[in-house]
């Protein structure tokens, strides 16, 4: 935990270090060094990986520091949709959180990444309903471009019919 906390220190080396407390999984020992890193740290790359290796913890704590990052309003919304992908990959995210996380981004990026999660849910019901909701209610032609193509994951005949519903529009 000394060569993690040491800003000193070569980068690749406090990331191998994160690596492998991750690894031995040493409860709340690391997750409070993760915590306490992603509180103080300032290089890109070491906070990136501390997002990343918070989201290989399988515990409820590390979960509930993900959707806060994801929450926080004064990070940038790069960072959070960094935290957001990482937050997935251990699939606990409920949909109402995503939705929510939708709603209140502000960049393009944020939204899409939303979008890109809810195509890796495991409740595909949920996450497909959602995203129809918020296709049908998205005004930046980008973003529901975007969506569109994000449905094209879902095996779903409802994806199909919000797709014909969009032809017929035009």
């Amino acid at each position: 935990s000394t060569i993690a906390r040491d800003q000193t220190a070569d980068i690749e080396l406090r990331q191998y270090a994160l690596m492998a407390l991750t690894r031995a999984d040493q409860g709340e020992l690391v997750l409070d060094l993760l915590l306490d890193l992603l509180g103080s740290e300032t290089d890109p790359d070491v906070l990136e990986f501390s997002v990343m290796s918070l989201a290989q913890l399988d515990n409820a704590k590390a979960d509930q520091a993900l959707q806060a990052l994801i929450n926080n309003k004064e990070l940038d919304e790069e960072f959070k949709a960094q935290a957001l992908f990482a937050a997935s990959i251990n699939g606990r995210i409920p949909v109402s959180f995503l939705r929510d996380v939708y709603l209140n981004a502000k960049s393009r990026d944020l939204k899409l990444q939303v979008c890109h999660m809810l195509t890796r849910h495991e409740d595909k019901d949920a996450a497909l309903d959602l995203l129809l909701e918020l296709a049908r209610a998205e005004e930046d032609p980008e973003i529901k471009q975007g969506m569109v193509f994000w449905m094209g994951n879902f095996d779903d005949p409802r994806a199909a019919d919000f797709l014909l519903e969009i032809l017929n529009e035009e």
